[in-house]
């Protein structure tokens, strides 16, 4: 642990095994979602994981370290659009749009154990500077607090969201490339996703294989001396806002990743030509 923890109390850091960093950050997560459900909108959780082999020097490390940080520490407010709102039970369930256009689902506990209407957390800032509703409050700075179950589709809400930022250290120049933030949301989605697909892969060996052979068809897809563009493709087109299934199901018919039949022929699209990718390297 860093002894900056000692001084700063909203700051820890802690050095785990590579392959132990993920559960930690998953319970992080949790504890936070627990302790701070009434107020996540205000109090978010920023984390940054940092990986770096045993031979890389320390002090790219900690530098490394302190870029995630300043990063976390300087992402700006943003406003994220109601889309729905629900109320049970003393439970009101927002549906949210993120500035950057995701989507996320937030629940917030809006009675007190004794059956009350909780009129002190579960108040969101909003665009809207007219007081509305009985229990809106409006700040001396203008700011109206609204409470979570007024809200209605299409109010703006400002959010302090929780982040994660993640960092490969495989040289020590990589501290000093721009550092990319993501919603913490999306790190438990992507936790999900990958136990799902860890229960139903035949191994992790077949997995990482699966994974290579996708990562190797986009750069043959994506080369640019074009060998391997399809037929009628532009050599070394991105082909900016088409995703890999508008490719022709000729073309990924090799990469076999036990999906059915069915699955594969439902992939849109015709072959006009013949792929010159390598049909080499099938995973099965």
């Amino acid at each position: 642990m860093d002894a900056s923890a000692v001084v700063d109390p909203l700051r820890f850091r802690v050095l785990v095994p590579l392959e132990a960093a993920s559960a930690c950050l998953d319970r992080a997560i949790e504890a936070w979602n627990e302790q701070f459900a009434r107020v996540w909108e205000r109090l978010p959780l920023w984390a940054g994981i940092i990986a770096f082999p045993r031979t890389l020097p320390f002090q790219a490390v900690v530098e490394a370290t302190r870029n995630v940080e300043d990063t976390l520490r300087h992402a700006p407010c943003e406003w994220w659009r109601v889309t729905a709102r629900d109320v049970r039970s003393g439970v009101a369930t927002l549906a949210l749009k993120r500035s950057c256009g995701g989507t996320e689902l937030h629940t917030m506990l809006v009675t007190l154990p004794d059956g009350r209407t909780d009129v002190f957390y579960p108040y969101l800032a909003v665009e809207d500077y007219t007081v509305r509703f009985p229990r809106d409050f409006q700040h001396p700075d203008g700011q109206v607090y609204r409470h979570a179950q007024d809200l209605r589709p299409g109010d703006g809400v400002r959010m302090e969201p929780a982040h994660v930022a993640t960092v490969f250290l495989d040289s020590t120049g990589r501290r000093f490339e721009p550092i990319g933030m993501h919603p913490l949301a999306e790190w438990s989605r992507m936790r999900d996703v990958w136990r799902l697909i860890e229960r139903t892969a035949p191994s992790l060996t077949a997995l990482y294989g699966a994974r290579a052979e996708l990562v190797a068809r986009r750069e043959c897809w994506q080369s640019v001396d074009g060998g391997g563009c399809l037929a009628g493709e532009r050599p070394g087109a991105i082909w900016p806002g088409r995703s890999w299934l508008t490719i022709s199901p000729w073309a990924v018919r090799p990469l076999r990743l036990w999906a059915r039949p069915p699955t594969m022929a439902r992939l849109p699209g015709r072959s006009t030509g013949t792929s010159r990718c390598s049909k080499n390297g099938s995973v099965r």
